[in-house]
């Protein structure tokens, strides 16, 4: 028989200051929400981030969509009012309720008896698909659409004004309380910045909502009540410099922007980087000054220290050998080596050294390995770290190459077995008892057998 003990785990250093990881081979995360922190930190606050900028708004929340991890936050369990950021959940319930976007919806009197703030003018009677009830929505914020939407889902805006609260519990928003679905203040509708993360990663998942949000600008033919076309502008003013170039950020995309008196300048948007990294910002109850937006101006400077300051890089590899373990019947080999079955990445920042402080530890299924042994055969996982504390994520561990049986080990393998086996052993009992049996029973018969005389001549 082959096989030493040759079982050990290799530590295995990368790069310093990691994030939380997402493995390409694995699926993306399917949290709606942040739910990464270090040691209960933010990633500023555990790397000690230098760049972090003041923020002008009363509560801020940044996190990374792909991996979960939270960037930045600043009072962000306080409760606040929604203003137009509620426009996002009345768009989940509606668009969860309508499966097609073609469907065409007439406005009623109820509907609109009571508008005031942002609109696009609907009256009494007019169609218009529900696509275009969510452009006018998530583009201009208009309140007119929210409630006609909303009548057309549940029949009343107070039912639809359940659906988006039993929404919210549903996906994690468990302070927030919907009154409406215009954003209009509500002494009673509040929100947080978390909360408002929450609904903004789910709302980012729906993919078509997120992309009507991210358009700039959008075209209602003329209809029978209204004989000129309406044109939407996107008031997000980071993504569209249609009305103003004051904010404009290219790397910014899509979702809402709005404010009340009661509520100060909310808004909820993201970037992504190069590499497809995506941020989302929420930004709530900031002020208007001179003319200055500084929910716009926060959600800037926030979305900018993000892209600036970290990147997503591979932490490990299929090139990286983990470890080893013995592997018994093999030609010419008496271990195999395990590796990483995928790559793992994580969001690092990008101006510290890597090589450092993560560590590799492997979690073996087996003692041992039988030849033959493939390529991408699992053994177990291990669990990758930073710092020996923070776990960055798991990655299965696999045979890295082919190993092939010996014919000559395995046959004698087969007759070390046989010759260990109960029935060998019963066989080998009951051989020993007939041999004994036998001897026996000869032995009795020579003593009665009669003795031969031999007589002299």
């Amino acid at each position: 028989m082959i096989g030493k003990n040759i079982a050990k785990a290799l530590l295995f250093s990368a790069l310093l200051a990691v994030t939380l990881s997402f493995s390409c081979a694995a699926k993306e995360t399917e949290n709606y929400a942040p739910s990464k922190t270090f040691n209960g930190k933010t990633l500023c606050e555990y790397l000690n981030i230098e760049n972090i900028p003041t923020i002008d708004g009363y509560s801020a929340y940044v996190f990374n969509i792909e991996t979960g991890s939270v960037i930045y936050e600043k009072n962000a369990d306080d409760k606040v009012y929604p203003a137009s950021t509620a426009k996002l959940m009345t768009a989940i319930v509606a668009y969860e309720n309508i499966p097609d976007l073609q469907t065409e919806i007439t406005a009623s009197a109820s509907a609109l008896s009571s508008i005031s703030g942002s609109n696009i003018g609907i009256k009494t009677g007019e169609t218009f698909t529900a696509e275009q009830l969510l452009s006018a929505l998530l583009l201009v914020g208009a309140n007119d659409a929210a409630n006609v939407l909303a009548e057309y889902v549940s029949g009343d805006i107070k039912e639809f004004c359940a659906l988006m609260n039993a929404k919210a519990l549903e996906i994690g928003a468990e302070k927030t309380y919907f009154t409406n679905p215009t954003g209009l203040h509500n002494e009673e509708m509040v929100t947080t910045a978390y909360d408002m993360a929450v609904i903004s990663g789910y709302f980012y998942r729906t993919g078509t909502l997120f992309e009507i949000s991210d358009t700039t600008k959008v075209t209602i033919p003329a209809t029978e009540k209204t004989p000129q076309q309406r044109t939407l502008i996107n008031r997000n003013y980071l993504i569209s410099r249609m009305k103003s170039d004051k904010y404009y950020y290219s790397p910014a995309r899509g979702m809402s922007l709005g404010g009340t008196p009661e509520a100060g300048e909310c808004i909820v948007t993201s970037a992504t980087d190069r590499s497809g990294l995506t941020y989302i910002c929420v930004v709530m109850n900031a002020h208007d000054i001179d003319k200055t937006n500084f929910a716009c101006v926060d959600a800037t400077s926030l979305l900018k220290m993000c892209l600036d300051s970290f990147n997503y890089a591979s932490v490990v590899s299929t090139k990286n050998a983990v470890c080893e373990i013995p592997v018994k019947l093999a030609v010419d080999t008496d271990y195999v080596t395990l590796v990483p079955s995928g790559e793992l990445k994580a969001l690092l920042p990008k101006d510290l050294e890597y090589m450092k402080n993560i560590t590799i530890e492997p979690r073996i299924s087996e003692s041992f390995a039988v030849a033959p042994v493939y390529e991408g055969q699992k053994f177990g996982e291990a669990i990758v770290k930073y710092n020996n504390e923070i776990i960055l994520g798991t990655i299965e561990l696999v045979a890295g190459k082919n190993i092939d049986k010996s014919n000559f080990l395995y046959f004698l393998n087969r007759a070390e077995t046989f010759v260990k086996g109960k029935w060998f052993k019963a066989f080998a009992v009951f051989a020993i008892i007939l041999f004994a049996l036998y001897f026996g029973a000869s032995v009795m018969l020579s003593k009665k057998k009669p003795k031969r005389r031999y007589y002299k001549k």
